[in-house]
């Protein structure tokens, strides 16, 4: 769902099985990224 559609901040991501790393851009946008994934997944 995030790399069919990336978004701006996110550099790469990383999935495993229960695992995903994301890669923002810049480290000051940690916190944007999280709340991209959150509002995606649905959390």
């Amino acid at each position: 769902m995030i790399d069919i559609d990336p978004h701006a901040d996110i550099l790469a991501t990383i999935g495993g099985n229960d695992t995903i790393l994301v890669v923002p851009k810049h480290v000051k946008d940690v916190d944007r990224c999280e709340q991209v994934v959150r509002a995606r997944l649905g959390a």
